[in-house]
């Protein structure tokens, strides 16, 4: 779960996904094939933390399109 502050810059709010909430919230980007990708790099976001669901009731099809094997999930567009 990211957020944006009131002072925050507009670049920053148009640009960015904002600020992790939580000191445990990991974000990170990942290529096509799920790896990391440099700074600045255009790919799907990655996100864990306290705040994150761990999956899909029912649904395991819909689990492994969201979910990496570490549990991050990359929220849809």
């Amino acid at each position: 779960m990211n957020y944006t502050r009131l002072n925050d810059s507009p670049q920053r709010i148009i640009n960015t996904q904002g600020c992790p909430m939580c000191p445990d919230d990991e974000v990170w980007v990942a290529d096509a094939d799920g790896n990391p990708l440099p700074r600045g790099e255009v790919g799907r976001l990655m996100t864990r933390g306290p705040y994150t669901f761990r999956g899909y009731y029912n649904s395991p099809q819909h689990n492994a399109e969201a979910f990496d094997a570490e549990g991050f999930i990359a929220p849809a567009i």
